[in-house]
């Protein structure tokens, strides 16, 4: 008996463990918080949107920091420095299967009263894709690849600038 209650307030009482970087971050605060466009220095089309997108998704997640469209207390600002293509796998007849584009970014944190960096760092993700015949669905899956990338790559900055605010 005694057995079968430590059993349902194990499952029932829960672990107690959770993320304190999703709802902690000093860094951060309650300021507000501008997202450039990362500069783009490859010559994939519109790949900064995409992260841009992905940064406004994962920072407006955090119930303290307000994301703004101009002039915040802090700016996310960055560059992209490249977008790697590379063949992961062949079929029988040595026609590519699947990609990997790696998208890698620098990226700073500014107080924008004294132009301060309050963090900076690079970082990459990688994604994969399949290979196909029609050049539009190619593209396509390349995007969706490049949003997954991305998304990681947001959800990384965060974590990257609310852990080095934790460490000070």
């Amino acid at each position: 008996m005694r057995f079968l209650l430590f059993i349902m307030l194990f499952f029932l009482g829960g672990c107690g463990y959770h993320s304190s970087v999703a709802n902690d971050c000093a860094l951060l605060g309650s300021q507000d918080l501008a997202i450039q466009l990362f500069t783009n220095k490859t010559a994939e089309p519109f790949v900064e949107n995409i992260l841009a997108n992905a940064c406004v998704e994962v920072f407006s997640g955090d119930n303290h920091t307000t994301v703004v469209p101009a002039a915040g207390d802090l700016v996310l600002e960055g560059e992209i420095a490249g977008v790697d293509h590379i063949a992961l796998s062949y079929d029988l007849n040595d026609a590519i299967r699947e990609y990997r584009v790696t998208l890698r970014i620098n990226a700073r944190l500014v107080r924008r009263s004294d132009g301060k960096y309050l963090w900076q760092g690079k970082l990459s993700r990688s994604a994969e894709y399949r290979a196909a015949v029609n050049r539009t669905v190619q593209q396509d899956r390349l995007r969706a690849a490049l949003r997954e990338a991305s998304n990681w790559l947001a959800a990384d900055l965060r974590a990257d600038i609310c852990l080095m605010s934790r460490t000070d």
